[in-house]
């Protein structure tokens, strides 16, 4: 049966099941709590970078395949969430109290990876992520 969904983490590497439901919401409450991950999952990331493989080709890999670490999916999704929390929010985050509040946005980045599948008569279905890329997302001080 064809799959209509789109194709997320979970479909790529289903063994992270935990390591995301121990992630914070992609809630705007939830701000500080992403912004600290975020933080985490990048050194980890950095310290532990995916790798290059020849793709196989017949089963709808490109020639060179990007596998990257569970540290890159899960830096991929805190981000991801962090957008989609801020996206919902109309891009502002909470004011802050006292003299820790900024007077202008500020940019976080992540480095983001999304995900393909093929299906191969009579293989069956094979998911594959892309090369993380560079995505900046703007905090933007709200009244």
């Amino acid at each position: 049966m064809p799959k209509r969904s789109p194709d997320t983490v979970l479909d790529y590497r289903p063994s992270l099941g935990a390591a995301l439901a121990g992630l914070p919401p992609a809630k705007l409450e939830a701000l500080p709590a992403l912004l600290k991950r975020l933080a985490e999952t990048q050194r980890q990331a950095r310290a532990r970078p995916g790798r290059w493989e020849d793709g196989n080709l017949i089963l709808g890999a490109d020639r060179r395949q990007y596998r990257p670490s569970d540290e890159e999916l899960l830096e991929s999704e805190v981000g991801g969430r962090l957008e989609a929390a801020l996206r919902a929010a109309g891009g502002a985050t909470p004011p802050r109290r006292g003299p820790g509040r900024t007077a202008g946005p500020r940019t976080v980045s992540y480095r983001a990876i999304t995900f393909r599948h093929v299906d191969v008569m009579g293989s069956g279905r094979f998911f594959y992520a892309s090369e993380p890329a560079n995505r900046s997302v703007v905090l933007r001080p709200c009244d």
